[in-house]
C-alpha cells in the first residue's frame, strides 16, 4: 500500500483484508497481478495507526479463540477471555487518550476511507464520550472539540 504522501507499506494479507477497500481492491483487480495499492487519502502517520489496531485486535482475537478451543478447562478458558477483553478495552482506552482532536480527525477520515467498520466505530463512540454532557457553546467555542 503507498499512502499520499508517498510511504509504501508491506501489510500481512489478514491485516488488509480488514479495510474494505483494500478488499474491494483485490476482488475488483486480479490479486496476483497487484504489487502496490494506492491510497490517496490516507496518511502514512494514518495508516500506521489503523494497521497497528487492526494487529492488535487481530492479536486479542487470536488469544481468545485459543481459549475457547480448551473445553476440558471451561472455567479457566472463561477467566482467560475476560482478561483478554479487559486487555482490548485498555488498550482502545490508550489508543483514543494518546490522540489529540487533530490526530482523531485525520485518523477518521483515513478509516472511513478504508471503510474499517470496527475503528470507525470505535472513533464515533470516542468523539461521542469527548463532547458527552458538554455545552454546545463548549463544543462551539473550544478549538478543536466540536470538529464535526
Amino acid at each position: 500500500m503507498t499512502t499520499f504522501d508517498g510511504v509504501s507499506f508491506e501489510v500481512d494479507v489478514e491485516v488488509a483484508m480488514k479495510m474494505e477497500a483494500v478488499r474491494s481492491f483485490f476482488e475488483d483487480y486480479n490479486s496476483q497481478e497487484i504489487t502496490k495499492i494506492p491510497l490517496p487519502n490516507v496518511s502514512s502517520n494514518s495508516l500506521t495507526m489503523v494497521i497497528d489496531y487492526i494487529k492488535t485486535h487481530l492479536d486479542f482475537s487470536e488469544m481468545a479463540k485459543k481459549c475457547d478451543e480448551i473445553e476440558e478447562i471451561d472455567v479457566l478458558s472463561r477467566k482467560k477471555y475476560g482478561k483478554f477483553t479487559m486487555e482490548a478495552k485498555a488498550y482502545d482506552n490508550q489508543y483514543l487518550e494518546k490522540l489529540d482532536n487533530d490526530a482523531i480527525k485525520e485518523l477518521l477520515l483515513a478509516t472511513n476511507y478504508l471503510n474499517v467498520k470496527s475503528l470507525l466505530n470505535f472513533l464515533n463512540q470516542g468523539i461521542a464520550n469527548r463532547v458527552m454532557n458538554k455545552s454546545v457553546e463548549y463544543v462551539r467555542e473550544k478549538p478543536g472539540a466540536g470538529f464535526l
